[in-house]
């Protein structure tokens, strides 16, 4: 890891990062295509930042060095200094806004409160993390967001600002704190899920699943349905059919490769295990989506995934 050098930082104000003045907020969507980026501080905005994929280590001018990936959420106020290092197919949203917002609307709100979303001595939060189920959510409100401002309707900044609350909300509501205990059942079936989320796609069996948390047998399953309701191979095969679900309606692949890509290496299997839980087969799920008929969200409800962070 590289020290941090003063004379390296790159200084970013909200209207080089393509913000208004008029309201200071604004949202993008960013790719890496490195392994590192620059030294940055923020002068005069602060960044929400939710990961959609891949991993990164976020670097702070102290040493600290925070492993971020998939759902993984957090602030970084003004005056702080950071890059992000070891990259690996990173892609998240920024939501850069005046911390006035958020304290007007904290102001507002009667009782809500954020602490886990509150600066540190560092100028961050904590990181805090939404399952797949509540990022999905999470990525839906930041596309209004990035809508209204690329359409630039009248009422945009009205309709920008109401969504960056009701996005606030949704991270209060459903963002867990991230933990760095590893004694709990709970906590390590947690992180299974978490495991199981990001590696869908892999011929994952039971033994790997335990030998990830290092639990027996008897006890992780026992521990798993406890938490989830459901076995772990019945919630893998929800994961992967949520996964090609989503698929066919963001992509024109054949419906073959995306259950290949969602791990089913059986297209029979797939199909009955499709039909089971959605009524229909995909190629008619992949139609009644396409014209309407069918809400894609509503459609994902019918998996009945338990809510875990």
């Amino acid at each position: 890891m590289a020290n941090y050098q003063p004379k390296e930082v790159q200084v970013l104000n909200f209207e080089l990062c393509g913000g208004k003045v008029n309201l200071p907020l604004t949202v993008r969507l960013q790719e890496y295509p490195g392994v590192s980026d620059l030294w940055h501080s923020h002068e005069d905005f602060a960044e929400l930042v939710i990961i959609t994929n891949g991993k990164v280590i976020n670097e702070l001018q102290d040493g600290t060095a925070l492993p971020m990936q998939s759902g993984d959420t957090m602030i970084m106020y003004p005056g702080c200094i950071h890059r992000y290092n070891r990259i690996r197919q990173l892609r998240h949203y920024n939501v850069l806004f005046a911390p006035q917002l958020m304290d007007s609307f904290l102001n507002k709100a009667g009782n809500l409160s954020m602490p886990q979303l509150a600066q540190n001595r560092q100028g961050v939060s904590g990181i805090l993390h939404l399952n797949e189920k509540e990022q999905l959510a999470a990525i839906s409100i930041l596309e209004k967001m990035r809508q209204e401002k690329l359409n630039f309707s009248p009422g945009h900044e009205g309709a920008m600002l109401a969504h960056f609350y009701l996005l606030l909300i949704h991270v209060m509501r459903h963002a867990k704190i991230r933990s760095d205990k590893v004694n709990s059942a709970t906590f390590r079936i947690s992180q299974t899920i978490r495991y199981m989320e990001h590696n869908s796609d892999q011929p994952l069996s039971l033994q790997q699943l335990c030998n990830y948390v290092h639990m027996s047998e008897s006890s992780f399953r026992h521990h798993f349905r406890h938490l989830t309701g459901l076995s772990p191979i019945d919630y893998l095969i929800k994961l992967r059919l949520r996964r090609s679900a989503l698929m066919m309606f963001h992509s024109d692949q054949p419906i073959s490769n995306i259950a290949l890509i969602a791990g089913f290496s059986d297209g029979n299997y797939f199909a009955r295990k499709f039909k089971q839980i959605f009524q229909v087969s995909p190629r008619d799920f992949r139609m009644q989506c396409a014209s309407g008929k069918r809400d894609i969200f509503q459609e994902l409800d019918k998996l009945q995934l338990p809510n875990i962070g």
